[in-house]
Formats: C-alpha cells, sequence, structure tokens
C-alpha cells in the first residue's frame, strides 16, 4: 500500500493485527528510532493489543539476534488472555529492524515456525537486491506480506501497489496539512556560517521557532558545497541574537543515527516544550527524515540537495501531518541559495542549482543581489504547475 507521510500507514496495520489475531506476526522498521517509536506509542499505549499479544523486539541495542535461545523461550511460551465470554491464547508481535530480518527468519526457519503476517514498514528499503533475496529465501515460512511506503522506489515495488493513496487527495481530505515552499536567495559563498545566517535570517522574518535542518553528511565534515551535521554543533554560539525576538537565543541539537533512541526523544521532547522566545533546530543527515514523528516542528531547511525524490518527500512528510494546532497553517519548506548573481540585462538570477524562473522573484527586485530575499509558493501553486 502506497500512502503519503502522516496518513495512517501504522494505523492501519495496527488495526490489521489487532482484528485478525494471528498467532506469529512480525513487523519489519528501517530503523531502530522507528521500531521504538511503534512499541512506545502504539503497543504500549493500545490495551487491546498488549491484551491480544505478548510481544519481542530484536535490534541492535535490545535483545541480540544472536541470542536464539531469548526468541525460542518468547516463542515457546503460552499466555493465555480471559474476557467475560472466553480464554484466548496471546499471539506473538516480534519487532525487528530490517537489518536483523533475514538472521530472524533463519532462527525462525531452523526451528520450522511460521509467521503468520510479516508488515514491512517503508517497505521501500526493501526494495534493494538482498532483501528481495531474504524474501525469496524464507517464503516458505511467511504466510503473507504487508508493505507499508509513501515512497515505491524500484519498479518491482510499482508494479505491486494496490492502493495508493497521494498527497493531493490527502490535503483535499483534510489528513494532511498544506506546504509552502521559501526560497532564500543570496550572493554569498556557501559556508556553514553562511547557511546558518540563511536559516536565521528564514525563521525571524518568518516568524518560524522549530526548524529540523537537514544535511548532506552527519557524522563526516562536510565537503566542497557541501555540509555536515558536525560542521553545526557549536555555531550557534557565534551568533548574535540582540535585537531578534529571540530573547533566550538559539538551541542548536545534533540528531546522528549513533544516538540511542532515548536520547533522540529526549531532544524532541525538549524542543516541544520550549517557549516561542527561543529558537531551536535540529540538525540531522537521514536520522529524523523517514516516518519519525516531530509533531513540534512545522518547517524543514535543507541545506543541501537531497539525492532523490524520495529523499525530498519524505523529508516533507515529517512537516505536513495533522497536529494539535491550526493545521491550515502551512508547513515551511525552506531552500537556501547561494552564490546567486543578478543579471541586469536579462533580469534574471544565474548560479549552480538555480531554477531558471521562480515567478515573483523580478517584479520588485532592485536588481542587488546582496539585498537578500525570499520568495514563497503555496502548495496548491506547486500542483498546479
Amino acid at each position: 500500500l502506497q500512502l503519503f507521510c502522516g496518513t495512517g500507514k501504522t494505523k492501519i496495520y495496527t488495526e490489521y493485527i489487532i482484528q485478525h489475531q494471528q498467532d506469529v506476526v512480525v513487523i519489519a522498521f528501517p530503523r531502530i528510532a522507528l521500531l521504538y517509536q511503534y512499541d512506545r506509542d502504539y503497543f504500549k499505549k493500545i490495551p487491546e493489543l498488549q491484551k491480544l499479544f505478548n510481544r519481542y523486539i530484536i535490534s541492535s541495542d535490545h535483545e541480540s539476534i544472536s541470542d536464539s535461545e531469548g526468541l525460542m523461550d518468547f516463542l515457546d511460551t503460552t499466555t493465555t488472555t480471559t474476557t467475560t465470554t472466553n480464554t484466548n491464547t496471546k499471539g506473538k508481535l516480534i519487532l525487528v529492524t530490517h537489518a536483523s530480518f533475514n538472521n530472524l527468519c533463519a532462527i525462525l526457519k531452523n526451528n520450522d515456525i511460521h509467521v503468520d503476517s510479516l508488515i514491512i514498514d517503508e517497505v521501500h528499503h526493501f526494495g534493494a537486491k538482498k532483501y528481495i533475496e531474504h524474501l525469496n529465501n524464507h517464503k516458505d515460512i511467511i504466510e503473507f506480506v504487508f508493505g507499508f511506503t509513501a515512497t515505491p522506489t524500484t519498479k518491482t515495488l510499482k508494479d505491486r501497489v494496490i492502493y495508493n493513496y497521494r498527497y493531493v487527495e490527502a490535503l483535499r481530505d483534510g489528513y494532511c496539512k498544506p506546504f509552502e515552499i521559501d526560497i532564500y536567495i543570496t550572493d554569498k559563498e556557501k559556508t556553514p556560517e553562511e547557511v546558518y545566517k540563511a536559516l536565521f535570517y528564514m525563521a525571524e522574518k518568518l516568524w518560524l521557532r522549530n526548524i529540523l535542518c537537514f544535511h548532506a553528511f552527519s557524522e563526516v565534515k562536510g565537503k566542497v558545497g557541501k555540509t555536515s551535521v558536525t560542521d553545526f554543533a557549536n555555531i550557534a554560539a557565534r551568533i548574535d541574537f540582540k535585537n531578534t525576538r529571540f530573547t533566550k537565543g538559539i538551541k542548536s541539537y545534533t540528531i546522528t543515527g549513533r544516538m540511542k533512541n532515548d536520547e533522540r526523544t529526549e531532544i524532541l521532547n525538549r524542543i516541544s516544550n520550549s517557549g516561542d522566545d527561543q529558537l531551536n533546530i535540529a540538525h540531522t543527515c537521514n536520522t529524523v527524515s523517514e516516518g519519525v514523528d516531530t509533531d513540534a516542528i512545522k518547517s524543514i531547511f535543507f541545506a543541501d540537495a537531497k539525492g532523490s525524490g524520495t529523499a525530498v518527500v519524505q523529508c516533507i512528510g515529517r512537516i505536513t501531518r495533522l497536529d494539535n494546532d491550526d493545521n491550515e497553517i502551512p508547513a515551511k519548506v525552506l531552500i537556501p541559495f547561494f552564490d546567486v548573481q543578478y543579471n541586469k540585462e536579462t533580469g534574471d538570477y544565474e548560479g549552480d542549482g538555480v531554477v531558471e524562473d521562480i515567478d515573483g522573484i523580478d517584479d520588485d527586485d532592485d536588481g542587488d543581489a546582496k539585498s537578500t530575499k525570499i520568495v514563497s509558493k503555496t502548495e496548491s501553486e506547486l500542483i498546479n504547475e
């Protein structure tokens, strides 16, 4: 099933699990953060799910997949749940990362244990050749495979889509927030300091408070024209906040794949609980670009271009989810362009990677490229184009 980010993929397969009440169900997640998010927000908060299933977590920072005895003890343990009408044996729900999936299946196969349903979250990651081979190797022990994604990436996956719920449909039906793209243009050369100035400038002018900033690299230094999360670890301390609305300054957080899940959750909670007079910026590469709920963050900033349309869609999906605030207010997609020169003769902006025609820029421009400009487009205008 192909459904846009935030339109209920997790709710759908959770309801499927509850309704079918099977003996052994496996849910495979691409990242540890998503696995623990499901455990925290679904398994531990839905009494019916706990009543029907015992659950076992397999990931690199939980039960070791090499400990087959622990897994078999879990599968061999029989637990019952009693209602007013009957007594039922509880099913087994296994939460596993994609990386541990093959080893899990090998243990199940060696012990002749069948999986009634395998649910693959963010199944586009399974489009990789190795995962297709894993499925083929273990198809004799898996009865049913159910995949969910917003972005099928290969022909193999696209040919198997049985239902597609797109962003425009979700927006029309009230299941997603609108978004607006805002473009920052300057003639300055791209450096970490200039990127941060661009980010701060847009936050100040557009009255933004919480921003998720995506970089090309995570834990290695940025290369020419590209930035890294590590470049921004202490950069906020060098910014002057005088005469700005952020009287409590900027809190700059870095989120990388090496962090424990509790650390990532703590950062997102801090951002959620901060006041309006503080600017919060979370710097990441891919760690929170897919699936992770970031309710308090309404804006994303692309410090670097993403390498694929899939990555762009997943990043935008972090901010189009409905929340408890005014869902009519557009989320913000912030895109900076550096080293852009204004050609007075043609009236165009010129530079590497600049979109040829950005409506609305030259209508009121004074011809001075040093005067930074922000241009906005609503999602409806982009859809029409």
